[in-house]
């Protein structure tokens, strides 16, 4: 009997956690969503599931079923750029919220070690009023968030995801962006009246074809 009990508390622990829905990193509490655009959320959820996303922005609810595979895919429309925060509910009986999400704009930022290299520099390799930037990294919190991704290689086969977070601007995030990239944001956040999103891929002495198609 205590054998049977400790099955059914084990089948219904592994149902429990295959309910779950699963997003790439790249989607998450924290991050920009692309202004005025039609904006993809993807994700895992069990098979033939009914998906449903709803967006503080909007009282519009996006429905979709997930595949044979568990795989979905939705399209969100996005209003224009500001500082309100937002979240994203997205359900499929049980409900995962994302939360302080902004709107605005979102730049790709990839290269070899002049876009790898950190606001921080590196030892002996120091960046130019690096430390005025990290001191002020809290003030721009609501006007620069940052994803930055983790070296992965993928030479025999394709990934799915990758390795990172979005992160408020901080002293700290800020020490470990991307020079190139923040300095580029924080000019920019200057001249528009909208949040800037970041998502780095530097990696020092790789090969340009690694970047293209």
């Amino acid at each position: 009997m205590k054998k049977l009990i400790l099955s059914i508390v084990a089948a219904c622990v592994c149902f429990a956690a295959s309910a779950e829905i699963v997003l790439p990193r790249v989607l998450g509490s924290n991050m920009v969503l692309q202004q005025q655009s039609e904006v993809n959320l993807w994700g895992k959820a069990d098979p033939d599931k009914k998906i449903t996303v709803t967006v503080s922005w909007s009282k519009d609810k996006v429905r979709t079923r997930s595949d044979k595979d568990g795989n979905w895919a939705v399209k969100v429309a996005t209003p224009a750029g500001s500082f309100d925060h937002h979240t994203i509910t997205i359900s499929d009986g049980d409900k995962l919220t994302l939360e302080n999400i902004l709107i605005g704009d979102v730049w790709v930022c990839v290269g070899q070690s002049n876009m790898e290299m950190p606001v921080q520099g590196y030892m002996h390799q120091p960046v130019e009023n690096a430390m005025t930037y990290i001191r002020r990294g809290s003030a721009m919190k609501d006007k620069i968030r940052m994803f930055t991704v983790k070296k992965a290689r993928s030479y025999d086969k394709d990934l799915d995801d990758c390795v990172g977070e979005w992160r408020e601007s901080a002293p700290q995030s800020v020490a470990e962006t991307s020079a190139v990239a923040y300095f580029f944001a924080h000019e920019l956040s200057h001249e528009v009246d909208y949040p800037i999103g970041l998502i780095t891929a530097g990696w020092g002495g790789s090969r340009v074809e690694a970047w293209m198609p």
